[in-house]
């Protein structure tokens, strides 16, 4: 066999090889890149959640005459405004979200509050996603704290 046909068949038989290798660590990584994603994507799905609530909020508070509801929970009572949805314990009782419920007084009809007033906050993972009284929100990175 000449020379030539030889090393054809040699490098033939690496390139194989490599896309052997290729192919068989290819699955794994979709789903690494997907758990990547997936913890990226954290902060906008909390604000996105936190809008949801806000929702409710302002339906709560035009069903009972402008006051606003006393806690999170109150929305998702018998004839409240929102049900639960599956899974949705975890982020309504979760250490990082923070309701700041108006004080007694304030009413959204007869005393509205201010619109940079913040109704909503979701801290975790560096970031916290707010959502103020006029239904605006943001995400926005948290400082380090100093040592």
């Amino acid at each position: 066999m000449p020379k030539f046909v030889r090393i054809g068949l040699v490098v033939v038989a690496v390139m194989m090889a490599v896309i052997l290798v290729t192919l068989l660590l290819l699955p794994p990584l979709p789903s690494r890149f997907a758990y990547l994603l997936s913890k990226s994507d954290m902060p906008v799905k909390a604000l996105s959640n936190l809008r949801a609530l806000y929702a409710g909020i302002t339906m709560y508070a035009s069903d009972h005459d402008g006051t606003y509801p006393p806690d999170l929970e109150a929305l998702f009572q018998e004839g409240g405004p929102m049900q639960k949805p599956p899974g949705g314990e975890e982020f309504l009782h979760s250490p990082h979200l923070h309701y700041f419920a108006p004080p007694p007084g304030v009413n959204q009809k007869t005393a509205p509050l201010n619109p940079e007033t913040v109704l909503l906050r979701y801290d975790h993972k560096g970031y916290q996603a707010i959502v103020t009284a006029d239904g605006s929100g943001k995400v926005e990175r948290k400082p380090a704290k100093s040592p």
